[in-house]
């Protein structure tokens, strides 16, 4: 496992709708660029899950131009793309920042253009893979999804299986989704499975099958939460230097 940093949220916009609003992942963005070892890293952004909006691309796109980086972007959405092309974006990336959006739509369209392979035989290089929301879930064994809710409002959140990079379930939108908060402890109680869960501005860094947290809020929380003794807990993690994956990934409860 080389390095996975799946991120909760956080505006890159700095102008939004007319107005000015801060960038709130500089600390994060900062980080990935860092721990690229490049001046200039080569960054594939990929859209899928919020169709290939072309205001996020642009947005992503000057932001982190703005940081020195050479930004690519792999649009599949109503798009014939050739598998040397695909391959060629793949392999040539330092980061492959991942956008949120529709998580199963997402890794169903992977499947079917074979970037969940390419994806596969990149993880075995020195390439960071990054996103936020469905670009986090993707990373995992899997994630609490509202995947079936931008066809039908009324549906309940799924658990989605992502590519298995890190060995753990992955919840974000914890402090911003009341509903995923509600519903949450049942989907814990139910698999049994511990989840990363990251509030606005925090993020899961994987670099060598270890762990830490980088926060571009202070505030925020990040959290293990796990099954035991017929209670959810939320342990906080503020692990600001690397600790081993995994121990993290045991099946007996931490910190108790």
């Amino acid at each position: 496992m080389k390095v996975i940093c799946s991120i909760w949220w956080g505006e890159i916009w700095g102008f939004f709708n007319g107005k000015k609003r801060p960038i709130e992942t500089k600390v994060i963005d900062h980080e990935l660029i860092t721990i690229s070892w490049k001046k200039s890293p080569k960054v594939l952004f990929i859209p899928t899950a919020s169709w290939d909006n072309k205001s996020y691309i642009s947005n992503f796109t000057n932001y982190y131009t703005s940081l020195g980086c050479d930004v690519n972007t792999l649009l599949l959405h109503n798009k014939l793309i050739d598998p040397i092309t695909l391959k060629k974006k793949v392999f040539s990336a330092d980061i492959i920042y991942v956008w949120g959006g529709n998580t199963l739509k997402m890794l169903n369209l992977w499947k079917k253009v074979w970037l969940i392979s390419l994806l596969q035989q990149a993880h075995k290089k020195w390439i960071i893979f990054a996103g936020i929301s469905a670009g986090g879930i993707c990373w995992f064994h899997g994630g609490m999804s509202d995947s079936r809710k931008f066809s039908d409002k009324d549906t309940g959140f799924i658990i989605v299986k992502g590519l298995d990079f890190v060995p753990l379930y992955f919840c974000p939108h914890f402090d911003r989704d009341v509903k995923r908060k509600e519903i949450l402890p049942e989907f814990i109680k139910r698999t049994n499975k511990k989840r990363i869960v990251l509030e606005d501005g925090t993020a899961f860094l994987v670099r060598w099958k270890r762990w830490r947290i980088v926060k571009s809020k202070p505030e925020a929380r990040a959290c293990l939460g796990f099954h035991h003794k017929d209670e959810v807990i939320y342990q906080a993690l503020e692990v600001t230097d690397f600790q081993s994956l995994s121990k993290l990934s045991r099946s007996y409860p931490l910190f108790i």
